[in-house]
């Protein structure tokens, strides 16, 4: 125990008190009255206030002083201050330092000729185990009666006690609330996850932040924008709780304008504004936008992804910077997660822009070319049949009636492929007879590549499929002209009937060309792809083979290539066999055979 004296401090022995008078027996039980009251009270007390008031009270009755207070450590632990005070406590500092021996030397300072004082003051430290957490200043201590500084002690070691466990209880409290905290943070970015991952346009994954930022952050407004293409501005696409009135000259932003989206935007980092004043002196030309909005912090928070700037949220806080910083805990994660969302929406809608834009120049080009080829072709063939004996006229004729049936072909492959690609494509589901159709086709395309021989099935039957017989047309034309134009003159096409399969019926057209390598096969399907090595031997656009599997897949049939053994390439394709015990069948095959 330390007791403070005139000629400075001294230490006494650490189980008693200074004594005085003879042990009083109706003060001792007083003081073992007090002991118990002390415990009582320390146990019912809820602050450290509370243990203070009780801890001055009880020191001294039990010590029978003038007065008693009591100072506690501040929550910072840069000092202690005083929060209790019983009987005379006058000319008591209000703060004292942390360290206890400085403490203590400002409690009761020495007298200037180095006696000691005219009653002894002591001054002894609170104990939380090792640790002080505050100082009991006895007034005219020296008066109490020997043998009772073994109370005292036990009234001391209850305080400490009582301060242990109101800090034990407190940071449970700030454990649970922190826990509290986290959890409810991981349920807003678990929530946050799955709306952004239900999210496809840019505007529906800054509404899903906005929400974030209001709902969850206690923010008073939002606004989420995007850069301008090129780079000339940055622009609003959406906002929440920001006045009306300022919402129209804010839709589109500059970056030559100085404010704290150009600011974040340029400089790749957040920028906070804490105050009116700090607007003032950041943003001096601008408008006061937090006297405007009652939000007197302002944040501006860049979204980017891959060092790509993909946007920037702007957000007014209700309450300052610091006290919103447990909130703002969630806002890192959650724009890191919106900026990866923001940056698929933008890529989604580049992929919409360019198929749109691709569907109408297909559209268009398909549609505008089919009068005039329709006119060259008929004219063509006109006058080849008027100048038949001018061979060279009638040459020229062939070559301009072949390459506008060629043109022609490649018109309706865009046009299917249009609508394949809007979804207005109409089937029909009728039965077809292969065997008839592809006679016709096979006698079509034997007069256009007259130096190929064409080898018509050889089986006999109806061979009834289920499809529209337009379509099945455009795919056998298809694959006999590829088949013809890639192949030397003079080399055979073969097409086949296989119905070996009960559900479906296939047809295979091979030919004797330079064939196809395994690997290259599901190339030979995509959109305008070409092989490299057949494409110096003819022209084409790399159409009719994807037209030609999505048609026969439409109908419900499959499509496949294979390289030959024998030499040569066999490209096929398979659709439903029609039912034979359909009841309306004799009248569909009625309305096929004609009168």
């Amino acid at each position: 125990m330390i007791r403070l004296a005139g000629g400075g401090l001294r230490r006494d022995a650490p189980d008693a008190l200074p004594t005085g008078r003879a042990a009083d027996p109706d003060l001792a039980a007083r003081a073992l009255a007090s002991v118990r009251a002390a415990h009582v009270a320390f146990a019912a007390a809820r602050t450290p206030t509370q243990v203070a008031d009780t801890l001055a009270r009880r020191a001294a009755a039990v010590t029978g002083a003038d007065g008693a207070a009591v100072y506690l450590a501040t929550a910072d632990g840069a000092g202690m201050t005083i929060q209790a005070r019983q009987g005379d406590a006058s000319g008591l500092p209000e703060r004292l330092p942390a360290d206890p021996r400085a403490a203590i030397a400002r409690v009761v300072p020495e007298t200037e000729d180095g006696d000691e004082p005219s009653r002894d003051d002591l001054a002894i430290p609170i104990l939380d185990g090792d640790r002080s957490v505050g100082i009991l200043v006895i007034r005219g201590g020296g008066r109490a009666d020997g043998g009772l500084g073994a109370p005292l002690e036990l009234i001391l070691g209850m305080a400490g006690d009582a301060l242990e466990r109101l800090r034990l209880r407190a940071a449970s409290r700030s454990a649970s609330s922190d826990a509290g905290s986290a959890a409810g943070r991981l349920s807003s970015l678990s929530r946050l996850a799955a709306d952004l991952a239900g999210t496809a346009t840019i505007d529906e994954v800054a509404r899903t932040l906005v929400d974030l930022v209001i709902d969850d952050l206690g923010a008073g407004f939002a606004l989420v924008y995007v850069p301008e293409p090129g780079g000339a501005g940055h622009r609003l696409v959406h906002a929440r709780g920001y006045p009306a009135g300022l919402l129209l000259r804010e839709a589109t932003v500059p970056t030559s304008a100085r404010s704290p989206l150009t600011v974040a935007a340029t400089e790749r980092a957040p920028v906070d504004v804490a105050s009116e004043e700090d607007w003032r002196r950041l943003f001096p030309a601008s408008s006061n936008v937090p006297a405007m909005t009652g939000c007197p912090a302002i944040s501006a928070v860049p979204m980017q992804t891959g060092g790509e700037l993909r946007g920037v949220i702007v957000i007014g806080w209700r309450t300052s910077l610091n006290a919103s910083a447990p909130q703002r805990d969630l806002l890192a994660p959650a724009i890191d997660q919106a900026a990866q969302a923001l940056e698929r929406a933008m890529l989604h809608a580049q992929d919409e822009d360019a198929r749109r834009l691709q569907e109408a120049f297909v559209g268009v080009v398909s549609h505008e070319l089919r009068t005039p080829i329709t006119t060259i072709l008929a004219g063509s063939r006109l006058l080849r049949r008027r100048l038949g004996d001018d061979v060279r006229t009638a040459e020229l004729s062939e070559d301009i009636e072949a390459e506008a049936e060629r043109l022609s072909r490649i018109v309706d492959d865009l046009l299917v492929l249009t609508r394949l690609e809007r979804r207005h494509l109409a089937l029909g589901d009728d039965p077809v007879q292969l065997g008839h159709l592809l006679g016709r086709i096979v006698d079509s395309e034997a007069r256009r590549w007259p130096d190929h021989h064409f080898v018509r099935p050889q089986t006999r039957g109806t061979h009834l499929v289920r499809g529209d017989e337009t379509y099945i047309e455009q795919i056998v034309r298809n694959l006999a002209s590829n088949a013809a134009k890639y192949s030397p003159a003079g080399t055979t096409v073969t097409i086949e009937i296989d119905e070996t399969a009960e559900a479906e019926i296939v047809v295979r057209v091979m030919d004797q060309g330079a064939g196809i390598a395994p690997d290259e096969i599901e190339d030979l399907f995509s959109l305008f792809y070409r092989s490299p090595s057949t494409v110096g031997m003819a022209s084409g656009a790399g159409i009719g083979l994807f037209v030609s599997r999505r048609l026969a897949g439409e109908m419900g049939g499959r499509m496949w290539a294979r390289p030959r053994p024998e030499g040569g390439s066999e490209f096929g394709f398979s659709l439903d066999r029609y039912p034979m015990d359909d009841p309306d069948l004799d009248d569909d095959l009625g309305d096929i055979a004609g009168p």
